[in-house]
């Protein structure tokens, strides 16, 4: 799988999608040492301190299933993230693909459908590895390995790592493997059995309990009535 480096970007994303306007290979990724302008789900600015973080976009061919890949993303990073944290870190995921790390995120993903003549699913994946700091707005919900564990990471153990595993829960995901994915999900899951709220652009659109994962990625909501519903998109918060 071909790797492109780059010593600063924009945005790995933005890079990658000119990129397959040409008609790279499947399986194409871009790293960055320094991403200025990066984003995550919803166009949210992504924070990055230069030379410390994993700024990774890969190019996947679109399959049957795909509904599933945010959640085989982050089935693959919280895998990858586990094998460099102390044994009681406590790692997560925040339905449906955040990674969090004693309940603050480090981890954001991203994943856009491109229509060229070959079609692409660009996944974007930002990483707070040796982060120091971060803005006085984002301290109370953003932090990284280092300062939660105080012990740097060299990044290529982790881009390696994260690529690997994202590429094998992928392949499952293509080859109707998902039990193998929700099994992941469910078992990271911070959202389950806790009181949630369901946020949509207009405000809460569900209360209840978070009872599990759909096998098609949505989330099962016990609602406060007693009826029990799906849902595929908005945020998700602990009530």
């Amino acid at each position: 799988m071909k790797l492109i480096v780059l010593d600063e970007v924009d945005s790995t994303n933005t890079y990658l999608k000119q990129l397959c306007q040409e008609g790279v290979p499947y399986g194409t990724a871009v790293y960055s040492d320094n991403q200025k302008t990066g984003y995550g789900r919803r166009g949210k600015f992504w924070h990055s301190e230069k030379g410390c973080n994993i700024s990774l976009s890969m190019a996947l061919e679109p399959f049957e299933g795909d509904s599933l890949i945010s959640l085989a993303v982050a089935a693959g990073v919280v895998t990858s993230l586990k094998m460099y944290l102390p044994p009681k870190a406590n790692i997560g995921i925040k339905w449906p693909n955040d990674i969090l790390l004693n309940g603050k995120k480090i981890c954001g993903i991203s994943c856009e459908k491109i229509h060229t003549d070959k079609g692409y699913v660009i996944i974007g994946i930002g990483i707070n590895v040796n982060n120091t700091s971060f803005p006085a707005e984002l301290t109370q919900k953003a932090t990284s390995i280092f300062l939660e564990t105080g012990e740097s990471i060299d990044l290529s153990y982790i881009e390696n790592a994260v690529r690997s595993h994202v590429r094998v829960m992928c392949h499952f995901l293509a080859g109707g493997a998902t039990s193998q994915i929700l099994k992941v999900v469910r078992d990271f899951c911070v959202n389950l059995g806790q009181e949630v709220s369901i946020i949509g652009e207009a405000g809460v659109i569900a209360q209840g309990i978070a009872k599990d994962i759909a096998a098609d990625g949505g989330i099962i909501i016990s609602k406060e009535d007693g009826s029990d519903a799906v849902y595929y998109s908005g945020e998700i918060s602990l009530r």
